[in-house]
């Protein structure tokens, strides 16, 4: 499957857009910096890992990388090693820090079954990514919350 965007939002500064972005395998999100001289950052492009839809692997595919694709993150780094579901448009919401310099990506609760909760008992779960200040000024960062 091809990559395609599942959010987008441009920053309360209207100089930074924040989407979602996934195939078949992971998704991301991503964070650039609109173009306009007014009101130039000089961060370019982010890139925060959102969670792999299919298995992880054992490591980082180089031959992917170089074909274009977004890396799946290897399972010793996963949480949920085997894969989440796609996200869905609909449960999926952008906001904003204050200053319009950073965006948390959530995804509304959703049921699920957790081990930790016994068996037969329905949880509340959600997933919040922030891409942090930091991020968007010294590099590559993440931090991710479920």
């Amino acid at each position: 499957m091809e990559p395609h965007i599942v959010a987008a939002s441009v920053s309360p500064n209207g100089n930074i857009e924040a989407y979602v972005e996934q195939d078949d395998r992971c998704a991301y999100l991503y964070l650039h910096e609109l173009r306009d001289a007014s009101f130039e950052l000089g961060f370019g492009m982010k890139s925060c890992w959102v969670r792999n839809l299919k298995p992880a692997p054992v490591s980082f595919s180089a031959a992917d990388m170089r074909q274009g694709l977004a890396p799946m993150l290897p399972n010793a780094s996963c949480a949920h090693p085997m894969g989440g579901n796609p996200l869905s448009k609909d449960a999926l919401r952008i906001v904003w820090f204050e200053e319009g310099d950073a965006a948390a990506l959530l995804e509304e609760p959703r049921c699920s079954q957790s081990s930790h909760a016994g068996a037969g008992r329905r949880v509340s779960t959600g997933t919040r990514v922030t891409v942090p200040r930091k991020a968007l000024s010294h590099g590559h960062s993440r931090r991710i919350t479920s």
